[in-house]
C-alpha cells in the first residue's frame, strides 16, 4: 500500500507554504493564476486526493471552539436610549440576540448615540474587533444612513 499523499508533501515538492498549496488547489483568486497552475498540476502528478475525511473533522473542532469563543455580531442602532428599556426595542434586541445564539454567534450592541461616537470611530471599533457582520436597527428619525466601507462587513 502507498502512503497517502498529503497537502503538505503538495506544498514541499511545489516549495511553497502549506496555505499557498490549499488555495491554489481550492483555485483561490489570492493566488496568481500562474502558482495556481503549477501546485494543481504537481499535486495531479503526485496523486494527491482531497480528504473530505479531514474536512469533517476540521468542521467538527472548529464547531467545538466556536461554542466557548463564539464570533460576535454587532448590533448598531442610532437610538440614545438602551434598547433594553424601550418595549418593542427590547424584544427586537431579544429576538436578534436568541437567533444569533442559534447561530452560533454573540450578539453585542453599538450605539451611535455614545458621547463621541460618530461612523468612522465605530466602524474603526467593529474592524478592531474583527465584527465582520452587523445588524441595523432602531435609527432614530433624520439618521438614516451610516458612511461605512460597507464592503468589510455582513449587513
Amino acid at each position: 500500500m502507498t502512503p497517502r499523499i498529503t497537502l503538505h508533501d503538495v506544498a514541499q515538492r511545489a516549495h511553497v507554504h502549506v496555505s499557498t498549496a490549499s488555495r491554489a488547489l481550492l483555485n483561490s483568486p489570492r493566488l496568481s493564476e500562474t502558482t495556481r497552475r503549477r501546485v494543481q498540476k504537481i499535486a495531479n502528478e503526485m496523486g494527491y486526493v482531497h480528504d473530505s475525511l479531514l474536512d469533517a473533522l476540521v468542521a467538527y473542532r472548529d464547531a467545538a471552539r466556536r461554542q466557548n469563543h463564539p464570533p460576535v455580531l454587532g448590533y448598531v442602532t442610532s437610538s440614545p436610549i438602551p434598547l433594553k428599556t424601550l418595549p418593542h426595542h427590547r424584544f427586537y434586541w431579544q429576538g436578534a440576540r436568541r437567533r444569533a445564539a442559534e447561530l452560533g454567534f454573540k450578539l453585542e450592541q453599538f450605539s451611535l448615540a455614545e458621547s463621541g461616537m460618530m461612523d468612522a470611530r465605530l466602524s474603526a471599533i467593529l474592524c478592531a474587533r474583527s465584527i465582520d457582520g452587523i445588524i441595523l436597527s432602531s435609527f432614530v428619525k433624520g439618521r438614516a444612513e451610516l458612511n461605512f466601507d460597507w464592503s468589510r462587513f455582513a449587513v
